[in-house]
């Protein structure tokens, strides 16, 4: 998030840090919270809302390591942060996970794993559709941060009740991080700090954003729009699921894999069209795993893009992660044919951190629009509003109760989808779920905020976010 230098100084002055990422970090609060209301297995929401204080916490943990000035904020988005998180808790306390001190913990890991997959989906979809609508992007971050404080009541105090020893652990162990407690203290506390400053000094600014972007501001929280809040929330839901079903099962992978698409597929309640200008964003397909998958492991052998014919289509391949990725984009190297049918194929080659495959095929039909001037003989399909939520995919575990996580994300599949939708204080925004991204400072205004972390805080920024862009073809040969 950006700031005006004399907003900092003032800032300053009152003793409150600026971070640049704390009106984003009240979103994800507000991600966490909307998300509950999708999820579908009683234990977990019953866990969650048992633990607001928890979950809340573990929204903003990652961007506070931002605030210390210390490596651990950009490991705890990553996959390996999550799974090792997840197999201290297991080495740690028996089940079941959802009494005493164990609970208190998978809320904090359910709380960072929203924040991770929130910044993924609305980075990847709604950033990069108001880039090409809006135009330049650079105070995008900031501007869905003031709009949230003034479209909904944001109200969120939260103690400080992380266990700092338990995470330095978890960050040694797990990721070959060395970090003290009292940094990981510090850097909550100045990430708290900020919470109420934005409700204040920046609040009252929000209708220059809405001037700069009006296409986003309408977007933001707006069920039908891939990325917004409300989309975001119910992939959370499947992600804690997964995150859930992982922890008590020790099962890594089954066809429930894939926890959200868009576009929603063939089936989806929120089922739309592929663009056929295949340089559109509204012409990509992007999968969102609810486990890292190896990098390496993703090509065009594992990930196949096939016309209606069967052949492969040549394509593009975007993943973001760490060295394990949640999110794979594929954008077609040519315009696609007109009222077709296209299937999206992820094989058992795709390798989980844990080096586990899926047991199947999964497979997602997506049907194309029509040609520019026969748009009228192409019905329309979904239902208007939903918020990428419908599907007939059949998932696993707790997603077989709503036809997969493809019911609950717009996911939809042939041979496998996720599974999952399920609140605390949340009624009266009207949203069906939701998270706001103020984009890391890796991938957005990294100059600006670099100046501010280094007048506030005395830090530097972590490096860049890693982001793998491959070229594909259908031999296999990159």
């Amino acid at each position: 998030m950006r700031r005006l230098v004399a907003c900092s100084a003032l800032l300053l002055g009152l003793g409150v840090p600026a971070h640049a990422r704390a009106n984003g970090m009240l979103g994800h609060m507000y991600t966490s919270e909307l998300a509950i209301s999708h999820v579908q297995t009683s234990e977990l929401k019953q866990l969650l809302l048992d633990h607001p204080d928890q979950y809340l916490n573990g929204s903003f943990l990652p961007d506070s390591g931002y605030a210390a000035g210390d490596g651990y904020g950009e490991i705890a988005h990553w996959s390996g942060f999550i799974q090792g998180y997840l197999t201290w808790i297991q080495q740690t306390y028996s089940p079941p996970y959802d009494q005493g001190p164990a609970a208190e913990h998978v809320a904090v890991l359910l709380g960072a794993a929203s924040h991770g997959m929130a910044d993924e989906s609305f980075d990847i979809l709604l950033y990069d559709k108001a880039a090409v609508v809006d135009g330049d992007t650079n105070e995008l971050d900031t501007g869905t941060d003031v709009w949230l404080v003034n479209d909904r009541t944001i109200t969120y105090d939260p103690p400080l009740v992380i266990d700092a020893d338990a995470l330095s652990q978890v960050f040694a162990s797990f990721t070959n991080h060395q970090v003290d407690p009292a940094v990981i203290i510090e850097g909550m506390t100045k990430a708290k700090g900020a919470h109420a400053v934005v409700q204040t000094l920046l609040k009252q600014g929000h209708q220059r954003y809405r001037d700069l972007y009006p296409w986003a501001s309408k977007a933001y929280l707006n069920p039908s729009v891939p990325g917004s809040y409300p989309y975001n929330a119910r992939l959370i839901a499947n992600y804690w699921e997964q995150i859930w079903r992982r922890l008590n099962a020790n099962v890594s992978v089954d066809e429930s894999l894939i926890v959200g698409l868009d576009p929603a597929p063939s089936g989806a309640a929120a089922e739309r069209y592929l663009a056929l200008d295949h340089t559109s964003v509204d012409g990509w397909i992007t999968l969102f795993s609810g486990h890292g998958l190896e990098g390496s492991s993703l090509d065009s052998n594992s990930v196949r893009l096939l016309d209606p014919n069967g052949n492969n289509v040549p394509y593009t391949l975007r993943v973001r992660g760490d060295a394990w990725a949640h999110t794979i984009q594929l954008k077609p190297d040519a315009d696609l044919s007109a009222k077709a049918i296209y299937r999206v194929t992820v094989s058992p080659a795709a390798t989980t951190l844990n080096g586990e495959h899926l047991p199947s095929d999964y497979i997602a039909e997506f049907k194309t629009a029509c040609a520019p001037g026969d748009e009228a003989s192409c019905p329309q399909l979904g239902d208007p509003g939903t918020a990428g939520a419908g599907g007939t995919g059949s998932g696993g575990a707790a997603g077989a109760a709503t036809g997969g996580a493809a019911a609950a994300a717009g996911a939809s599949a042939s041979a496998g989808s996720a599974g999952s939708e399920s609140t605390r204080g949340a009624s009266d925004s009207g949203d069906s779920g939701g998270c706001t991204f103020a984009p890391h400072p890796q991938t957005r205004g990294t100059a600006l905020l670099g100046l501010l972390l280094a007048l506030v805080f005395g830090v530097s920024r972590a490096g860049p976010r890693s982001q793998w862009k491959r070229k594909r073809n259908p031999d296999g040969n990159d």
